[in-house]
Formats: structure tokens, sequence, C-alpha cells
């Protein structure tokens, strides 16, 4: 079975429509489960129903294509380019960057410290999330699509 064609004018949603067309064009060369394709599908069905001049088609289409990213790192542990990356980033920050930044402000006494952990942290998620993208490009889980 093969997924269907996103029929909206690329004019009143251009980037969105763009986006969610690199994603299709993507998966179609993906082997895919008959569930997957019909989820996949179903979704553009009722994108393609919406009315021409409806204010929520770009909602729609990136709620659309959020749905989809998920559905695929559930089931098939696909991710789009740089996924890990940007989940790095702030996780390092918050739960390596923060706690580094309060254990030199007890040591040191001053308050004016705890910020140098959030730089230390985000280097290392951005390195943690770096690695992760890497493995995964390895393993052919790397969807050919950046996600904006």
């Amino acid at each position: 079975m093969l997924i269907k064609t996103l029929n909206i004018d690329k004019d009143k949603a251009k980037p969105v429509v763009i986006e969610f067309n690199s994603l299709l064009d993507n998966l179609r060369e993906r082997d895919l489960s008959e569930a997957t394709i019909n989820t996949i599908n179903g979704k553009i069905e009722r994108l393609n129903s919406l009315p021409p001049d409806s204010n929520l088609q770009h909602k729609k289409i990136r709620a659309a294509k959020n749905d989809i990213l998920k559905h695929l790192e559930k089931e098939y542990r696909l991710v789009s380019q740089h996924y890990y990356t940007s989940l790095g980033l702030p996780l390092g920050m918050t739960a390596i960057g923060i706690p580094i930044g309060v254990v030199i402000y007890l040591l040191t006494g001053n308050i004016a410290f705890i910020a140098i952990g959030l730089p230390v942290g985000m280097a290392i998620g951005s390195f943690f999330g770096a690695s992760l993208d890497k493995r995964a490009e390895k393993e052919g889980r790397v969807l050919n699509f950046i996600e904006k």
C-alpha cells in the first residue's frame, strides 16, 4: 500500500506543507507496516478534507506531522535529524548543569557560581545527544528530514 499525497494549496501554509511533504517523501522510501501506512493515510485524508480557507490548516498539519513522528519513534525508533541533540541540550542544562552549579555555590558560598554549571551541562548534553544521533544514523534510524 502506498502513502497518499497531501493535496493542500502550498501558498496558504507553504513552509509547513513543504516540511510535511518532505516527511512523506522520506517515508515512501521506508518499509513500513500496513497498519502504520493506514494510520498515516488516515491523517492525510483528514488534512485533505479541511476547507481550503481554513485557519486551522497550519495547526492541523503541524499536529499531524508531530503525531506521525511520535508514532514512528515509538514503533520503529525512527527519529528526525538532530533529534537527540535537541533533547540532550536542555536535559544537560537542567539535570547536569544546575546541580554542578549548586555544588560550586555550596563550596564557594557565592551564589553567582550557580550559573557556571549551565554551560557545562549544556556542553555535556549536546555531546551526549550528538553521540546518540551518530549511533542512530549508523543504525539507519534517521529520517532524512529536519524538523523545524
